[in-house]
């Protein structure tokens, strides 16, 4: 959605993966082949966007949730925090509940990995601001699979490199590298 998605996009399609893309918009919408749009607070946007996917699924589904890495909290100075907290909830938290709830409404039993990205919720390097407000996907990834067996979650924090630089390059393997590990968070 902001951005951070397309080198891991393009190097996902450039290793054969099939990748489909969702952003938020106004909107439920299919924007184009592999590209979605959905409205981040509307329960039955993550359903319907659920049910196409599951069509395409052949025996698994692998979920990377990008939007929670950003603008590390800056940018949102005319923002009361109360509104701001509520938008990184929105992405955050909110938006991987309402895509358990759309799974296990649909009673999907395929194998689901779901890995929530995020910046800003440990200190990895010592230098970022942490923005509390996203901790709630931390219990997201704990509490979700307890409930749900065909669902396994993983956390990676990461530092946002510049873009198009060595060290983007660099994260990118390595995350497709965490993604593709079968070691997904169970508490």
């Amino acid at each position: 959605e902001r951005g951070e998605s397309q080198p891991l996009t393009r190097r996902l399609g450039e290793l054969g993966k099939t990748v489909i893309s969702v952003k938020a918009g106004d909107e439920y919408k299919r924007i184009g082949e592999d590209e979605y749009q959905i409205r981040a607070g509307v329960k039955n946007d993550y359903e319907a966007l659920v049910k196409e996917m599951i069509d395409e699924a052949v025996c698994t589904m692998e979920i990377i949730h990008l939007w929670s890495v950003g603008d590390n909290g800056n940018g949102h100075e005319e923002l009361k925090p109360e509104i701001y907290f509520k938008l990184e909830q929105q992405r955050g938290y909110y938006s991987l509940l309402y895509l358990a709830q759309a799974i296990t409404a649909l009673k999907i039993s395929l194998p689901i990995k779901i890995s929530v990205i995020s910046n800003n919720l440990h200190q990895v390097s010592g230098g970022e601001k942490n923005q509390p407000e996203k901790s709630p996907m931390l219990a997201f990834s704990k509490v979700v699979p307890q409930e749900t067996e065909n669902i396994t979650c993983r956390v990676v924090d990461i530092v946002p490199p510049s873009p198009e630089s060595k060290a983007e390059l660099s994260l990118i393997d390595g995350l497709i590298t965490e993604i593709e590990t079968d070691s997904p968070e169970r508490a």
